[in-house]
């Protein structure tokens, strides 16, 4: 006699399910999507046009080839002028997406919670409660960077590509074909690294909500643990989900660092080409100072791609204030131990709430400064990361 299970668990959807579901809520918020891509369009028509502008004015007022100096406030008022309207686009397009991932971001956690409800005890009896926890937390916060910032980001990143590469054949098809030679490596390059980092990036999300798991685990059965003493069991059972997160994040470093340093590269040899032939093309007198520098707008090497920081926490600020506007650590009075940023609990004697204020503004110290990439946020790095 053959014997049903029952599946209680939801499909797991294959990639063209999965992004026709997500394509699906986007349209839902149609107004914002529309506003945002007719940002983004004319934003690279602008940015486009300013290099053009730039490069006419240095050939005419600048350094013009047939010795009469035009007027160059007109052109400068022009660059001011396209760059007054590129800003108020660029601030309209972030707003478009900034609201589009957030409302997107609540409808699928309403979805979700939904579906919730609707599942049968036995799913939840399958599944720890951090398990379905981070789904609805963690998990729905690159989903929300992705549907609200990447796909318009990702279409206007094409028509730069697209209007970029007509603006340079116009301009110098010699050049134009130096700069363009390196893309088939790179996209070979970023199809490959994209095939070995996403497996790796879907585990390490796993493991993060295991992660969750164990905490969520301990924090809510907290009194059985104590009443019957496996408080170290716990913890070695969460530092071994914690070990294998660090492992998971280091295997996609490690991924990161093999394929990262291809993908600036080649374009910085394209640059280089460039520079080079048109270089000695201006020496000759085959081109104009001002084509070979509007190359300086068209040909850029552009940012990684990657959500951006958190943005700063007022309520955290204003009950930080003194550590963080005033440089107040705290001192322990019966060890004098110093503590930056300020605790509550000692490092030697482990005393607590025994802490008076210990002003260091007027303090010698140590300034320590990191430059590496994904480990500090600074759009002019070095920044201070650490002080002792």
């Amino acid at each position: 006699m053959s014997r049903r299970s029952l599946s209680v668990d939801p499909p797991d959807l294959s990639l063209w399910p999965t992004a026709k579901g997500l394509a699906k809520l986007w349209r839902e918020q149609w107004r914002l999507v529309t506003v945002g891509l007719v940002c983004a369009f004319f934003y690279s028509g602008l940015s486009l046009t300013i290099p053009i502008v730039i490069r006419h004015a240095i050939d005419s007022s600048i350094a013009p080839t047939n010795g009469h100096h035009k007027p160059l406030w007109p052109y400068l008022a022009a660059v001011a002028v396209l760059a007054a309207l590129r800003f108020a686009l660029n601030f309209t397009r972030r707003y478009a997406t900034a609201r589009t991932g957030i409302r997107v971001e609540a409808r699928m956690r309403e979805l979700l919670y939904q579906a919730y409800l609707r599942y049968p005890r036995a799913f939840y009896d399958r599944h720890a409660t951090g398990q379905v926890v981070s789904r609805a937390t963690n998990d729905l916060y690159p989903v929300r960077y992705f549907i609200g910032w990447g796909m318009t980001q990702g279409l206007q990143s094409l028509m730069m590509i697209g209007g970029i590469a007509v603006v340079l054949f116009l301009v110098n098809v010699k050049l134009a074909a130096f700069a363009l030679i390196a893309m088939p490596a790179v996209f070979v390059l970023a199809f490959s690294f994209a095939r070995k980092v996403m497996p790796i990036s879907r585990q390490v999300q796993q493991l993060k909500a295991d992660v969750t798991e164990a905490a969520d685990e301990a924090v809510v059965g907290i009194e059985m643990v104590q009443a019957f003493g496996r408080e170290d069991d716990v913890q070695a059972r969460f530092a071994q989900k914690a070990e294998l997160v660090r492992d998971g994040v280091l295997r996609q470093a490690r991924v990161e660092a093999a394929f990262l340093p291809g993908l600036l590269f080649l374009p910085t040899l394209s640059i280089a080409a460039v520079v080079l032939f048109g270089g000695h093309d201006v020496i000759g007198g085959a081109l104009t100072y001002g084509k070979f520098l509007s190359w300086r707008g068209h040909v850029t090497l552009e940012p990684p791609r990657r959500p951006e920081p958190e943005r700063i926490s007022a309520s955290e600020s204003g009950r930080s204030e003194e550590w963080k506007y005033a440089f107040v650590g705290s001192r322990d009075k019966s060890s004098g131990e110093l503590h930056m940023p300020p605790a509550r609990i000692s490092r030697v004697g482990d005393a607590v709430d025994d802490m008076q204020a210990a002003p260091m503004a007027d303090v010698q110290g140590t300034i320590a400064l990191l430059t590496i990439d994904r480990i500090a946020y600074s759009p002019s790095p070095p920044v201070a990361f650490a002080v002792w």
